[in-house]
C-alpha cells in the first residue's frame, strides 16, 4: 500500500507559557500514513493528530472570543518509505497578523 507524508499547519491553539500567561501559538507537525490515496491519508493523518495527548489537553484553554483553532494541510505526497517517526511539533508563536 502506498506511504504519504501529509505536512499539516495548525493555528490559533491556546497554551499558557511558563509565566503563565495565555497565549496563541501554531505548528507544524509531519505524519505518515499508508493509505489507498490522498483522501484516505489526510483523514486518516487527521485522526492520528486528534489522538495526540497534547493537543487533547488543550481543549479546556479554549476561548470563544479568540481565534478558532485550526488545522490544515499543506502538501499530502507519495513517498518512498516512512522517514522520521512522524510524531513530533514545530511550534511558533502567532501574532495578530497570522491570526486571521
Amino acid at each position: 500500500m502506498p506511504i504519504f507524508r501529509c505536512l499539516i499547519l495548525g493555528e490559533n491553539f491556546p497554551t499558557v507559557d511558563d509565566d503563565g500567561e495565555r497565549e496563541l501559538i501554531g505548528f507544524y507537525t509531519c505524519r505518515y500514513v499508508e493509505s489507498a490515496g490522498k483522501e484516505e491519508a489526510e483523514i486518516q493523518a487527521l485522526s492520528d493528530l486528534r489522538q495526540n495527548e497534547w493537543l487533547q489537553s488543550l481543549k479546556d484553554l479554549v476561548d470563544p472570543e479568540e481565534p478558532k483553532t485550526r488545522v490544515h494541510f499543506e502538501e499530502i505526497v507519495e513517498v518512498e518509505s516512512i522517514g522520521v517517526d512522524g510524531t513530533g511539533f514545530t511550534f511558533f508563536p502567532m501574532n495578530e497578523s497570522s491570526a486571521n
